[in-house]
Protein backbone atom coordinates (compact mmCIF):
# COMPACT_ATOMS: atom_id res chain seq x y z
CA UNK A 1 0.00 0.00 0.00
CA UNK A 2 2.93 2.36 0.63
CA UNK A 3 3.85 1.88 -3.03
CA UNK A 4 0.39 3.11 -4.03
CA UNK A 5 0.79 6.21 -1.88
CA UNK A 6 4.14 6.91 -3.54
CA UNK A 7 2.52 6.62 -6.97
CA UNK A 8 -0.17 9.10 -5.93
CA UNK A 9 2.40 11.65 -4.81
CA UNK A 10 4.28 11.13 -8.05
CA UNK A 11 1.06 11.94 -9.92
CA UNK A 12 0.55 15.09 -7.84
CA UNK A 13 4.09 16.25 -8.68
CA UNK A 14 3.52 15.73 -12.41
CA UNK A 15 0.21 17.58 -12.24
CA UNK A 16 1.74 20.57 -10.43
CA UNK A 17 4.66 20.64 -12.88
CA UNK A 18 2.26 21.16 -15.79
CA UNK A 19 1.23 24.56 -14.45
CA UNK A 20 -0.59 26.23 -11.56
CA UNK A 21 -3.95 24.86 -10.50
CA UNK A 22 -6.79 27.38 -10.75
CA UNK A 23 -7.81 29.20 -7.60
CA UNK A 24 -6.69 26.84 -4.80
CA UNK A 25 -6.92 23.29 -3.53
CA UNK A 26 -10.67 23.79 -3.69
CA UNK A 27 -10.37 23.64 -7.47
CA UNK A 28 -11.77 20.51 -9.06
CA UNK A 29 -8.37 18.98 -9.85
CA UNK A 30 -6.93 19.77 -6.44
CA UNK A 31 -10.02 18.31 -4.77
CA UNK A 32 -9.76 15.09 -6.77
CA UNK A 33 -6.13 14.62 -5.82
CA UNK A 34 -6.67 15.41 -2.15
CA UNK A 35 -9.67 13.11 -1.87
CA UNK A 36 -7.80 10.28 -3.54
CA UNK A 37 -4.73 10.80 -1.36
CA UNK A 38 -6.87 10.97 1.77
CA UNK A 39 -8.64 7.73 0.87
CA UNK A 40 -5.37 5.94 0.21
CA UNK A 41 -3.76 7.34 3.37
CA UNK A 42 -6.69 6.05 5.40
CA UNK A 43 -6.31 2.68 3.73
CA UNK A 44 -2.58 2.68 4.49
CA UNK A 45 -3.26 3.46 8.17
CA UNK A 46 -5.69 0.54 8.34
CA UNK A 47 -3.39 -1.85 6.49
CA UNK A 48 -0.31 -1.04 8.55
CA UNK A 49 -1.82 -0.49 11.99
CA UNK A 50 -5.52 -0.80 12.84
CA UNK A 51 -6.27 -3.57 10.37
CA UNK A 52 -3.51 -5.93 11.44
CA UNK A 53 -5.60 -7.33 14.28
CA UNK A 54 -8.44 -8.00 11.83
CA UNK A 55 -6.08 -9.72 9.41
CA UNK A 56 -4.67 -11.89 12.20
CA UNK A 57 -8.16 -12.82 13.35
CA UNK A 58 -9.28 -13.76 9.83
CA UNK A 59 -6.05 -15.67 9.18
CA UNK A 60 -6.58 -17.67 12.37
CA UNK A 61 -10.16 -18.55 11.33
CA UNK A 62 -9.01 -19.53 7.85
CA UNK A 63 -6.26 -21.75 9.21
CA UNK A 64 -8.68 -23.49 11.60
CA UNK A 65 -11.04 -24.17 8.68
CA UNK A 66 -8.17 -25.50 6.53
CA UNK A 67 -7.19 -27.86 9.34
CA UNK A 68 -10.83 -28.97 9.67
CA UNK A 69 -10.80 -29.68 5.93
CA UNK A 70 -7.75 -31.97 6.09
CA UNK A 71 -9.79 -35.23 6.24
CA UNK A 72 -11.69 -34.18 3.09
CA UNK A 73 -8.55 -32.99 1.32
CA UNK A 74 -6.62 -36.18 2.11
CA UNK A 75 -9.24 -38.07 0.08
CA UNK A 76 -8.40 -35.96 -2.99
CA UNK A 77 -5.29 -37.22 -4.78
CA UNK A 78 -4.30 -33.88 -6.35
CA UNK A 79 -4.52 -32.14 -2.95
CA UNK A 80 -1.42 -33.87 -1.54
CA UNK A 81 0.77 -30.77 -1.69
CA UNK A 82 -1.97 -28.68 -0.07
CA UNK A 83 -2.26 -31.18 2.76
CA UNK A 84 1.49 -30.97 3.33
CA UNK A 85 1.41 -27.16 3.39
CA UNK A 86 -1.62 -26.95 5.71
CA UNK A 87 -0.14 -29.54 8.09
CA UNK A 88 3.12 -27.56 8.27
CA UNK A 89 1.18 -24.35 8.97
CA UNK A 90 -0.77 -26.14 11.69
CA UNK A 91 2.47 -27.11 13.40
CA UNK A 92 3.79 -23.54 13.05
CA UNK A 93 0.60 -22.23 14.64
CA UNK A 94 0.82 -24.66 17.55
CA UNK A 95 4.37 -23.42 18.11
CA UNK A 96 2.92 -19.85 18.14
CA UNK A 97 5.00 -18.77 15.16
CA UNK A 98 3.79 -16.02 12.75
CA UNK A 99 1.08 -16.74 10.20
CA UNK A 100 2.11 -17.17 6.54
CA UNK A 101 1.77 -14.12 4.24
CA UNK A 102 -1.87 -13.13 3.62
CA UNK A 103 -1.62 -13.58 -0.16
CA UNK A 104 -0.18 -17.08 0.24
CA UNK A 105 -2.82 -18.05 2.81
CA UNK A 106 -5.61 -16.77 0.52
CA UNK A 107 -4.13 -18.66 -2.42
CA UNK A 108 -4.11 -21.94 -0.48
CA UNK A 109 -7.63 -21.28 0.88
CA UNK A 110 -8.93 -20.67 -2.66
CA UNK A 111 -7.32 -23.86 -3.98
CA UNK A 112 -8.71 -25.88 -1.08
CA UNK A 113 -12.20 -24.40 -1.52
CA UNK A 114 -12.25 -25.24 -5.23
CA UNK A 115 -11.09 -28.82 -4.65
CA UNK A 116 -13.70 -29.28 -1.92
CA UNK A 117 -16.42 -28.02 -4.28
CA UNK A 118 -15.28 -30.28 -7.09
CA UNK A 119 -15.37 -33.30 -4.78
CA UNK A 120 -19.00 -32.47 -4.09
CA UNK A 121 -19.46 -33.80 -0.56
CA UNK A 122 -21.80 -31.84 1.69
CA UNK A 123 -19.09 -31.52 4.34
CA UNK A 124 -16.53 -30.22 1.86
CA UNK A 125 -18.89 -27.67 0.34
CA UNK A 126 -19.83 -26.43 3.83
CA UNK A 127 -16.13 -25.94 4.60
CA UNK A 128 -15.63 -24.06 1.32
CA UNK A 129 -18.51 -21.75 2.21
CA UNK A 130 -16.89 -21.13 5.59
CA UNK A 131 -13.70 -19.97 3.87
CA UNK A 132 -15.70 -17.48 1.78
CA UNK A 133 -17.49 -16.26 4.94
CA UNK A 134 -14.13 -15.65 6.65
CA UNK A 135 -12.94 -13.50 3.76
CA UNK A 136 -16.22 -11.57 3.75
CA UNK A 137 -15.93 -10.94 7.49
CA UNK A 138 -12.45 -9.49 7.03
CA UNK A 139 -13.46 -7.30 4.08
CA UNK A 140 -16.39 -5.85 6.02
CA UNK A 141 -14.32 -5.14 9.13
CA UNK A 142 -11.55 -3.46 7.12
CA UNK A 143 -14.12 -1.36 5.21
CA UNK A 144 -15.69 -0.25 8.50
CA UNK A 145 -12.27 0.78 9.86
CA UNK A 146 -11.57 2.84 6.73
CA UNK A 147 -14.94 4.56 6.98
CA UNK A 148 -14.31 5.43 10.62
CA UNK A 149 -11.06 7.14 9.68
CA UNK A 150 -12.39 8.93 6.63
CA UNK A 151 -15.78 9.06 4.96
CA UNK A 152 -15.45 9.89 1.27
CA UNK A 153 -18.06 8.36 -1.00
CA UNK A 154 -16.42 9.19 -4.33
CA UNK A 155 -13.98 11.39 -6.15
CA UNK A 156 -15.93 14.55 -6.90
CA UNK A 157 -15.54 17.42 -9.30
CA UNK A 158 -13.79 17.38 -12.63
CA UNK A 159 -10.39 18.24 -14.04
CA UNK A 160 -9.92 21.35 -16.13
CA UNK A 161 -9.09 19.86 -19.52
CA UNK A 162 -6.18 21.63 -21.19
CA UNK A 163 -7.03 21.16 -24.86
CA UNK A 164 -4.80 23.30 -27.02
CA UNK A 165 -6.21 26.42 -28.64
CA UNK A 166 -5.74 24.76 -32.03
CA UNK A 167 -7.75 21.71 -30.94
CA UNK A 168 -10.59 23.89 -29.64
CA UNK A 169 -10.67 25.84 -32.90
CA UNK A 170 -10.74 22.54 -34.79
CA UNK A 171 -13.62 21.38 -32.61
CA UNK A 172 -15.67 24.50 -33.35
CA UNK A 173 -15.00 24.08 -37.07
CA UNK A 174 -16.02 20.43 -36.82
CA UNK A 175 -19.32 21.33 -35.13
CA UNK A 176 -20.09 23.96 -37.77
CA UNK A 177 -19.48 21.52 -40.59
CA UNK A 178 -21.16 18.38 -39.21
CA UNK A 179 -24.08 20.06 -37.45
CA UNK A 180 -24.63 22.79 -40.06
CA UNK A 181 -24.18 25.56 -37.51
CA UNK A 182 -24.75 29.01 -39.01
CA UNK A 183 -23.01 32.02 -37.51
CA UNK A 184 -20.29 32.39 -34.92
CA UNK A 185 -20.05 30.15 -31.81
CA UNK A 186 -17.45 30.19 -29.06
CA UNK A 187 -16.40 27.66 -26.42
CA UNK A 188 -16.90 29.21 -23.00
CA UNK A 189 -15.87 26.22 -20.84
CA UNK A 190 -14.53 22.67 -21.19
CA UNK A 191 -14.50 20.58 -18.04
CA UNK A 192 -13.71 16.91 -17.52
CA UNK A 193 -16.28 14.94 -15.54
CA UNK A 194 -15.31 12.18 -13.09
CA UNK A 195 -15.86 8.45 -13.47
CA UNK A 196 -15.72 5.84 -16.20
CA UNK A 197 -13.52 2.84 -16.91
CA UNK A 198 -12.93 3.46 -20.58
CA UNK A 199 -14.03 6.89 -21.75
CA UNK A 200 -13.17 10.43 -20.73
CA UNK A 201 -16.27 12.62 -20.57
CA UNK A 202 -16.20 16.39 -20.96
CA UNK A 203 -18.84 19.04 -20.40
CA UNK A 204 -18.71 21.81 -23.01
CA UNK A 205 -20.47 25.14 -22.69
CA UNK A 206 -20.96 27.15 -25.89
CA UNK A 207 -22.09 30.63 -26.75
CA UNK A 208 -25.63 30.75 -28.13
CA UNK A 209 -26.37 28.67 -31.24
CA UNK A 210 -29.62 28.32 -33.17
CA UNK A 211 -28.87 24.65 -33.98
CA UNK A 212 -27.11 23.21 -30.92
CA UNK A 213 -27.94 23.59 -27.24
CA UNK A 214 -25.62 25.71 -25.10
CA UNK A 215 -24.41 22.63 -23.22
CA UNK A 216 -22.90 19.57 -24.89
CA UNK A 217 -21.05 16.45 -23.80
CA UNK A 218 -17.95 14.99 -25.45
CA UNK A 219 -17.19 11.28 -24.99
CA UNK A 220 -13.53 10.70 -25.79
CA UNK A 221 -11.41 7.53 -26.25
CA UNK A 222 -8.31 7.78 -24.00
CA UNK A 223 -5.12 5.86 -24.71
CA UNK A 224 -5.21 4.02 -21.35
CA UNK A 225 -8.78 2.68 -21.66
CA UNK A 226 -9.58 -0.52 -19.74
CA UNK A 227 -12.20 -1.49 -22.33
CA UNK A 228 -11.19 -2.02 -25.95
CA UNK A 229 -14.34 -0.50 -27.50
CA UNK A 230 -14.53 2.85 -29.28
CA UNK A 231 -17.09 5.63 -29.32
CA UNK A 232 -18.57 4.69 -32.71
CA UNK A 233 -20.26 1.65 -31.14
CA UNK A 234 -21.80 3.79 -28.44
CA UNK A 235 -22.86 6.47 -30.92
CA UNK A 236 -24.73 3.99 -33.12
CA UNK A 237 -26.58 2.57 -30.11
CA UNK A 238 -27.59 6.04 -28.91
CA UNK A 239 -28.84 6.93 -32.39
CA UNK A 240 -31.19 3.93 -32.44
CA UNK A 241 -32.37 4.26 -28.84
CA UNK A 242 -33.04 7.98 -29.11
CA UNK A 243 -35.15 7.37 -32.23
CA UNK A 244 -37.13 4.78 -30.23
CA UNK A 245 -37.92 7.27 -27.46
CA UNK A 246 -35.61 5.72 -24.87
CA UNK A 247 -34.25 8.26 -22.37
CA UNK A 248 -30.67 8.68 -23.57
CA UNK A 249 -28.56 11.64 -24.62
CA UNK A 250 -29.32 12.89 -28.11
CA UNK A 251 -26.37 12.10 -30.40
CA UNK A 252 -25.16 14.98 -32.60
CA UNK A 253 -21.81 14.10 -34.14
CA UNK A 254 -19.11 11.40 -34.36
CA UNK A 255 -15.42 11.98 -35.19
CA UNK A 256 -13.27 8.86 -35.65
CA UNK A 257 -10.08 10.13 -37.30
CA UNK A 258 -8.54 11.65 -34.17
CA UNK A 259 -7.52 14.71 -36.18
CA UNK A 260 -9.73 17.14 -34.23
CA UNK A 261 -9.03 16.45 -30.53
CA UNK A 262 -6.28 13.84 -30.78
CA UNK A 263 -8.57 10.80 -30.37
CA UNK A 264 -12.00 9.62 -31.58
CA UNK A 265 -14.95 11.26 -29.85
CA UNK A 266 -18.70 11.77 -30.08
CA UNK A 267 -20.85 14.78 -29.19
CA UNK A 268 -24.25 14.46 -27.48
CA UNK A 269 -26.73 16.57 -25.59
CA UNK A 270 -26.34 17.08 -21.86
CA UNK A 271 -29.07 15.34 -19.87
CA UNK A 272 -30.82 17.30 -17.14
CA UNK A 273 -30.36 16.05 -13.59
CA UNK A 274 -27.51 14.53 -11.64
CA UNK A 275 -26.18 11.43 -9.93
CA UNK A 276 -27.76 10.00 -6.77
CA UNK A 277 -25.01 7.53 -5.92
CA UNK A 278 -22.34 5.28 -7.37
CA UNK A 279 -22.10 1.66 -8.47
CA UNK A 280 -22.71 0.50 -4.90
CA UNK A 281 -24.51 3.16 -2.91
CA UNK A 282 -27.80 5.00 -3.53
CA UNK A 283 -27.99 8.41 -1.85
CA UNK A 284 -31.51 9.79 -1.55
CA UNK A 285 -33.21 7.42 -3.98
CA UNK A 286 -36.93 6.64 -3.70
CA UNK A 287 -39.53 4.11 -4.80
CA UNK A 288 -40.45 6.51 -7.62
CA UNK A 289 -36.85 6.36 -8.85
CA UNK A 290 -36.92 2.54 -8.74
CA UNK A 291 -40.17 2.36 -10.71
CA UNK A 292 -38.81 4.84 -13.27
CA UNK A 293 -35.72 2.66 -13.73
CA UNK A 294 -37.87 -0.46 -14.16
CA UNK A 295 -39.90 1.24 -16.87
CA UNK A 296 -36.85 2.47 -18.77
CA UNK A 297 -35.24 -0.98 -18.71
CA UNK A 298 -38.48 -2.57 -19.91
CA UNK A 299 -38.71 -0.06 -22.79
CA UNK A 300 -35.11 -0.71 -23.77
CA UNK A 301 -35.51 -4.49 -23.60
CA UNK A 302 -38.51 -4.28 -25.95
CA UNK A 303 -36.47 -2.85 -28.82
CA UNK A 304 -35.91 -5.69 -31.37
CA UNK A 305 -32.26 -6.82 -31.12
CA UNK A 306 -31.87 -6.97 -34.91
CA UNK A 307 -32.36 -3.17 -34.97
CA UNK A 308 -28.72 -2.84 -33.87
CA UNK A 309 -27.26 -4.88 -36.71
CA UNK A 310 -24.64 -7.60 -36.65
CA UNK A 311 -21.65 -5.49 -35.58
CA UNK A 312 -22.79 -5.03 -31.98
CA UNK A 313 -21.12 -7.34 -29.48
CA UNK A 314 -23.06 -10.56 -28.91
CA UNK A 315 -25.22 -10.26 -32.03
CA UNK A 316 -23.89 -13.44 -33.65
CA UNK A 317 -23.45 -15.70 -30.63
CA UNK A 318 -25.92 -17.12 -28.12
CA UNK A 319 -25.67 -15.93 -24.53
CA UNK A 320 -24.38 -19.20 -23.11
CA UNK A 321 -21.52 -19.39 -25.59
CA UNK A 322 -20.67 -15.72 -25.06
CA UNK A 323 -20.66 -16.05 -21.26
CA UNK A 324 -18.56 -19.21 -21.38
CA UNK A 325 -15.87 -17.35 -23.34
CA UNK A 326 -16.14 -14.24 -21.16
CA UNK A 327 -15.82 -16.21 -17.92
CA UNK A 328 -12.72 -18.03 -19.23
CA UNK A 329 -11.20 -14.77 -20.48
CA UNK A 330 -11.91 -12.87 -17.28
CA UNK A 331 -10.56 -15.69 -15.14
CA UNK A 332 -7.29 -15.43 -17.08
CA UNK A 333 -7.24 -11.64 -16.56
CA UNK A 334 -7.90 -12.16 -12.86
CA UNK A 335 -5.02 -14.62 -12.54
CA UNK A 336 -2.71 -12.27 -14.46
CA UNK A 337 -3.63 -9.33 -12.21
CA UNK A 338 -1.70 -10.88 -9.31
CA UNK A 339 -4.60 -10.28 -6.91
CA UNK A 340 -5.87 -12.95 -4.51
CA UNK A 341 -9.38 -13.65 -3.25
CA UNK A 342 -11.04 -16.85 -2.10
CA UNK A 343 -14.45 -15.50 -3.10
CA UNK A 344 -13.33 -14.52 -6.61
CA UNK A 345 -11.80 -17.92 -7.34
CA UNK A 346 -14.88 -19.71 -5.99
CA UNK A 347 -17.19 -17.37 -7.93
CA UNK A 348 -15.53 -18.35 -11.21
CA UNK A 349 -16.06 -22.01 -10.30
CA UNK A 350 -19.75 -21.41 -9.48
CA UNK A 351 -20.35 -19.46 -12.68
CA UNK A 352 -18.88 -22.22 -14.82
CA UNK A 353 -21.05 -24.79 -13.05
CA UNK A 354 -24.20 -22.71 -13.69
CA UNK A 355 -23.47 -21.21 -17.12
CA UNK A 356 -26.64 -22.77 -18.56
CA UNK A 357 -28.51 -20.04 -16.65
CA UNK A 358 -26.96 -17.50 -19.02
CA UNK A 359 -29.44 -18.50 -21.73
CA UNK A 360 -32.78 -16.75 -22.14
CA UNK A 361 -34.42 -14.00 -24.20
CA UNK A 362 -32.12 -11.84 -26.32
CA UNK A 363 -32.35 -8.04 -26.28
CA UNK A 364 -30.06 -5.04 -26.13
CA UNK A 365 -28.47 -4.93 -22.68
CA UNK A 366 -26.47 -2.10 -21.10
CA UNK A 367 -24.49 -4.41 -18.74
CA UNK A 368 -23.53 -1.65 -16.26
CA UNK A 369 -26.82 -0.37 -14.82
CA UNK A 370 -26.23 1.53 -11.57
CA UNK A 371 -26.42 5.02 -10.14
CA UNK A 372 -22.99 5.82 -11.58
CA UNK A 373 -24.53 5.54 -15.06
CA UNK A 374 -27.94 7.08 -14.34
CA UNK A 375 -28.93 10.73 -14.58
CA UNK A 376 -31.86 11.43 -12.25
CA UNK A 377 -34.10 14.48 -11.93
CA UNK A 378 -37.07 14.74 -9.51
CA UNK A 379 -36.83 10.99 -8.72
CA UNK A 380 -37.19 10.11 -12.42
CA UNK A 381 -34.51 8.60 -14.63
CA UNK A 382 -33.77 11.24 -17.25
CA UNK A 383 -31.17 9.13 -18.95
CA UNK A 384 -28.94 6.04 -18.92
CA UNK A 385 -25.37 6.88 -19.98
CA UNK A 386 -22.06 5.15 -20.78
CA UNK A 387 -23.09 2.56 -23.37
CA UNK A 388 -19.61 1.31 -24.27
CA UNK A 389 -20.27 -2.13 -22.73
CA UNK A 390 -23.67 -2.68 -24.41
CA UNK A 391 -24.33 -6.01 -26.09
CA UNK A 392 -27.05 -8.32 -27.33
CA UNK A 393 -27.84 -10.77 -24.56
CA UNK A 394 -30.18 -11.90 -21.81
CA UNK A 395 -32.04 -8.98 -20.15
CA UNK A 396 -31.48 -10.85 -16.88
CA UNK A 397 -27.95 -9.42 -17.06
CA UNK A 398 -29.25 -5.85 -16.64
CA UNK A 399 -31.73 -6.91 -13.97
CA UNK A 400 -29.23 -8.96 -11.99
CA UNK A 401 -26.60 -6.24 -12.19
CA UNK A 402 -29.05 -3.54 -11.06
CA UNK A 403 -30.34 -5.56 -8.11
CA UNK A 404 -27.81 -4.15 -5.65
CA UNK A 405 -29.05 -0.65 -6.55
CA UNK A 406 -32.77 -1.44 -6.61
CA UNK A 407 -33.01 -3.18 -3.23
CA UNK A 408 -31.79 -0.01 -1.52
CA UNK A 409 -34.92 1.89 -2.59
CA UNK A 410 -37.71 -0.72 -2.93
CA UNK A 411 -38.51 -4.44 -2.58
CA UNK A 412 -37.13 -6.49 -5.46
CA UNK A 413 -40.47 -8.16 -6.27
CA UNK A 414 -42.12 -4.73 -6.57
CA UNK A 415 -39.42 -3.64 -9.01
CA UNK A 416 -40.00 -6.75 -11.14
CA UNK A 417 -43.75 -6.08 -11.06
CA UNK A 418 -43.16 -2.54 -12.35
CA UNK A 419 -40.85 -3.95 -15.03
CA UNK A 420 -43.56 -6.40 -16.13
CA UNK A 421 -46.26 -3.69 -16.07
CA UNK A 422 -44.10 -1.67 -18.50
CA UNK A 423 -43.92 -4.58 -20.93
CA UNK A 424 -40.79 -6.36 -19.68
CA UNK A 425 -40.63 -10.17 -19.60
CA UNK A 426 -39.32 -11.31 -16.20
CA UNK A 427 -36.46 -13.86 -16.49
CA UNK A 428 -36.22 -16.85 -14.16
CA UNK A 429 -34.78 -16.50 -10.66
CA UNK A 430 -31.85 -18.71 -11.72
CA UNK A 431 -30.99 -16.39 -14.60
CA UNK A 432 -31.09 -13.26 -12.42
CA UNK A 433 -29.02 -14.94 -9.69
CA UNK A 434 -26.38 -15.97 -12.24
CA UNK A 435 -26.08 -12.46 -13.65
CA UNK A 436 -26.12 -10.84 -10.22
CA UNK A 437 -22.90 -12.69 -9.36
CA UNK A 438 -21.40 -12.33 -12.83
CA UNK A 439 -21.91 -8.56 -12.80
CA UNK A 440 -19.95 -8.26 -9.57
CA UNK A 441 -17.14 -10.53 -10.83
CA UNK A 442 -17.05 -8.67 -14.16
CA UNK A 443 -16.46 -5.28 -12.51
CA UNK A 444 -14.07 -6.79 -9.97
CA UNK A 445 -11.78 -8.05 -12.72
CA UNK A 446 -11.80 -4.68 -14.50
CA UNK A 447 -10.96 -3.00 -11.19
CA UNK A 448 -8.10 -5.48 -10.70
CA UNK A 449 -6.83 -4.58 -14.17
CA UNK A 450 -7.02 -0.87 -13.34
CA UNK A 451 -5.11 -1.58 -10.13
CA UNK A 452 -2.41 -3.40 -12.06
CA UNK A 453 -2.15 -0.61 -14.67
CA UNK A 454 -1.69 2.12 -12.05
CA UNK A 455 0.68 0.22 -9.79
CA UNK A 456 2.86 -0.81 -12.74
CA UNK A 457 3.27 2.81 -13.82
CA UNK A 458 1.44 2.28 -17.12
CA UNK A 459 -0.91 5.18 -16.36
CA UNK A 460 -1.24 8.19 -14.06
CA UNK A 461 -5.01 8.34 -14.64
CA UNK A 462 -6.44 9.36 -11.26
CA UNK A 463 -9.79 7.69 -12.00
CA UNK A 464 -8.15 4.33 -12.75
CA UNK A 465 -6.09 4.72 -9.58
CA UNK A 466 -9.25 5.26 -7.55
CA UNK A 467 -10.98 2.31 -9.25
CA UNK A 468 -7.97 0.07 -8.72
CA UNK A 469 -7.60 0.84 -5.02
CA UNK A 470 -11.01 1.75 -3.61
CA UNK A 471 -13.55 0.26 -6.03
CA UNK A 472 -11.57 -2.98 -6.23
CA UNK A 473 -11.85 -3.59 -2.50
CA UNK A 474 -15.54 -2.68 -2.41
CA UNK A 475 -16.25 -5.05 -5.26
CA UNK A 476 -14.47 -7.96 -3.58
CA UNK A 477 -16.88 -7.46 -0.70
CA UNK A 478 -19.81 -7.50 -3.15
CA UNK A 479 -18.59 -10.74 -4.74
CA UNK A 480 -18.14 -12.39 -1.34
CA UNK A 481 -21.58 -11.16 -0.21
CA UNK A 482 -23.33 -12.53 -3.30
CA UNK A 483 -21.49 -15.85 -3.13
CA UNK A 484 -22.22 -16.15 0.57
CA UNK A 485 -25.93 -15.63 -0.14
CA UNK A 486 -26.00 -18.11 -3.04
CA UNK A 487 -23.82 -20.78 -1.46
CA UNK A 488 -21.35 -23.00 -3.33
Amino acid sequence: MSFSIARYFEHVSKTLARGPLPDSVESSMGRQLLLALSRMTARLAVDLEFGQAVKNEVAAMQLVTLVDALPELRAIEVAASLVTTITAWQQESLAQRPFPPVAELERICAKAALLLCERGSATGIALANRLVEHELSGLRQIAALCNNILSVDAIEGGEKQRFSNEQLLNFVAFLKQVCAVVGDIRIIEVRQLPGGFSKQTFFVRLSASTVLPDELVIRYDPADSVFGVTVDTEFNILTILHAQGIRVAEPYALEMSGNVLGAPFMVTSRLHGGSIGDSYQVDGGSVAFGISLARELAKMHRVPPDAFGEKIYGANVDSRERLTKEIDSFQTLWQESGCTSIAMDCAFHWLKQHVDSAQGRRTLIHRDVGCHNLIVENNQVSGLVDWEAAAIGNPAQDLGYSMKTVVQVMPWHDFLAAYADAGGVIPSTEEITFYDLWGRVWIGVYAAQARKMFRSGFTDNIQLAYIGEHVFRRDLECVATALNRIGL
